[in-house]
């Protein structure tokens, strides 16, 4: 009767199927100490490091004759369980411990790698039968290698060992669907994966280079910005070679398809219930004003950048409640000034940015009239703005967005 054991995600011992290990030692040192033995199954341990990896705090005036008290404990808790004590035994030679496992048992790690293996094998004769063998080893990895612990020093080489496999496996599945051109199969294989790793940032870049060779960019871009907050809450960073290089990747794919920019635009649009300008979030803002640069060619027609930003005020005036009164003001003056199509953002606290596309000469001249009369017609307050309206050209621009 085969006996498999789960160490990738929750540690588990199932015999048909069932869980055999008692409820009540789930969580128990005895199970720890079964889970280091599997960990290092068939290899020589001395007592000494046991200790020094499960119960260096134990505070035990006797800590080799408490490993000695575990350990015969331990082998009781498995006659217990199992049908056979040959299944799991732990044996004692000279100075060093050993657990000794049969051929009656499968071990999720083992097999995951065994599946690897005959992949590998297989990928030049039948690329079929690899992606079926590579799909099995990943679908094994359920998560974390003993995934219950949140910090163990003995389980990080271990940890990244394994996902490091898993990883691996994953980029020669993607690798071979990008021969096939199978984009949506990459798609399922990364969501798949990044519910299981959802911190691996290897896994997001796929994704949303996936994404964008599909054309879905406003959803590689929500997938971007997804990604950057998670560096914000867990790293406390908001910028990194690894995300420059993901956004390198979504500018360089709009340069590449010069006409995309509408498409995304006129995407945006369409989730409008009313005309008017289209507001997005300050990234996507700067890739559509790059993909802006690099583009136009019409020399009738010019691309302008509009900059709007908040004047000083008054040294008795609430810095507070002065910039809140722009906001709200400037927000109601931009929908109602700029055309069907035009982008803006609220670029920080006190400036918005705008882009309108396919302007005439002198156009920007009444467009920035017609921008401060709205906005003086609504303007209770002592506010007052300052606009600036300037040809997009491919040149620097790091002066404006820094």
């Amino acid at each position: 009767m085969k006996l498999y054991i789960t160490l990738l995600g929750d540690f588990d011992i199932k015999m048909n199927n069932k869980s055999i290990i008692p409820q009540s030692k789930k969580s128990s040192k005895l199970i720890r100490l079964l889970e280091y033995f599997l960990t290092f199954k068939n290899k020589e341990l001395i007592p000494e490091t046991i200790i020094e990896n499960l119960w260096m705090d134990s505070g035990s005036q006797d800590p080799m004759n408490m490993i000695r008290g575990q350990i015969f404990r331990l082998r009781q808790l498995l006659k217990e369980m199992l049908p056979d004590e040959e299944t799991l035994k732990i044996n004692f030679e000279d100075v060093y411990y050993i657990l000794e496992v049969s051929e009656d048992v499968i071990i999720d790690t083992d097999e995951m790698e065994d599946f690897i293996r005959a992949g590998d094998a297989q990928l030049e004769e039948d690329v079929e039968k690899s992606i079926l063998l590579y799909n099995s080893a990943i679908e094994i990895y359920k998560g974390t290698y003993l995934s219950k612990y949140d910090y163990e020093m003995w389980l990080v080489p271990i940890r990244s060992y394994y996902r490091k496999k898993y990883l691996k496996t994953i980029q020669k599945l993607v690798e071979i669907y990008k021969t096939k051109n199978n984009q949506d199969s990459i798609i399922e294989l990364i969501q798949s994966a990044i519910k299981v790793e959802p911190n691996e940032e290897l896994l997001r870049s796929i994704f949303i280079d996936s994404l964008l060779k599909q054309g879905d960019l406003q959803e590689a871009q929500d997938e971007f910005m997804d990604l950057k907050s998670d560096f914000e809450k867990r790293l406390g960073i908001s910028n990194s070679a690894s995300l420059r290089e993901i956004q390198m990747k979504i500018e360089s794919y709009l340069t590449e398809k010069s006409e995309v920019d509408t498409h995304i635009v006129e995407s945006k649009l369409g989730e409008q219930k009313r005309p008017g300008p289209v507001k997005f979030d300050s990234e996507y803002f700067r890739i559509i004003y790059n993909s802006y640069k690099r583009k136009r060619a019409d020399k009738e027609k010019k691309d302008f950048l509009g900059i709007v930003s908040l004047k000083d005020y008054e040294d008795d005036y609430n810095e507070e409640t002065y910039i809140k009164n722009f906001n709200n003001l400037i927000g109601k003056t931009i929908v109602s000034s700029l055309r069907r199509g035009d982008i803006y953002t609220f670029w920080n606290d006190t400036q918005v940015l705008v882009l309108i596309e396919g302007v005439k000469p002198s156009g920007e001249a009444t467009i920035q009239e017609r921008i401060q009369r709205r906005f003086d017609m609504i303007n209770k307050y002592p506010v007052k703005i300052d606009i600036k309206f300037m040809p997009i050209e491919d040149r620097d621009d790091s002066d404006i967005f820094k």
